[in-house]
Parts: C-alpha cells; structure tokens; sequence
C-alpha cells in the first residue's frame, strides 16, 4: 500500500524545487485506484498519478473520468526517489488478451485473481487502464 502523506510531501517538495504550484490533491475513491495530485508548472497544467496500492508513479497532460493522458515529463524524474516512474511507452502498451482460465492477458504480469477477473471485466486497452483505473 503507498503512502498519502509521503506522496502529497514529495509533490509539495516537487514544486518547491521547480516553481511549480500544488492546485489540488485527491485521494483514491471508491472507484478510483490512484491518488492525483495537480500542479502548475511553467503555465501547463500537470497531473502525477501515484496507484494506491503499488509505488508506480506516471505523468498525465489530463484526467477524465474514464480516459488519462499519459505524458512523459524527464526534467520531473529526479525528484521522484522511491518510485517507479513509468513511461510513456510502458503505460500506451497494448493488452493482449487470450482465452484461458488463469492467465487472462499475454502482457508480462504478476497480477492476482482479483485483478485479472476485474480485467476481465473491464477490457482495458492499455497497460496505464489497469494501472491506473476508474473501476477498482
């Protein structure tokens, strides 16, 4: 499980470092796996995702309910120690799915039962859908 107090510090840290401005943090909810919070750097608007149960970390340009922008941002990546960043190619990854009781997806995984049967479910597109997802 990942840590609200010392992921919402890392963003205060974060802006302190670049002149960047904390506008908003959120928690997970209830159909919500991810914690967002959401900066002002340099006049853009940018979101850091943290998942709620694991240290991965992503960039996104927007967030809407049921669609993220996944973005790159390399001059952020030295201020996220404990973390792992995930990239922009990682998180666009295409699922591929296959018909078989226990291993639902071809993707390199070590998901459990309970996520594999919400992916079943859900039919995400991308790796970051099931990261990072609206229907937990």
């Amino acid at each position: 499980m990942t840590n609200r107090k010392e992921f919402k510090e890392t963003c205060i840290h974060l802006c302190r470092l670049t002149a960047g401005t904390l506008l908003e943090f959120n928690q997970p909810e209830i159909n919500v796996n991810f914690y967002e919070a959401i900066l002002e750097y340099e006049k853009e608007i940018i979101h850091i995702l943290l998942n709620a149960h694991y240290p991965y970390l992503a960039f996104a340009k927007s967030v809407n309910a049921f669609n993220i922008d996944f973005i790159d941002i390399p001059r952020f990546l030295p201020y996220q120690e404990g973390y792992r960043v995930l990239t922009f190619t990682e998180l666009y990854e295409p699922i591929q799915y296959k018909n078989h009781k226990n291993h639902l997806i071809l993707n390199e995984n070590e998901l459990n039962i309970a996520e594999l049967n919400q992916i079943k479910r859900w039919k995400p597109a991308i790796v970051g859908e099931i990261i990072f997802n609206f229907w937990d």
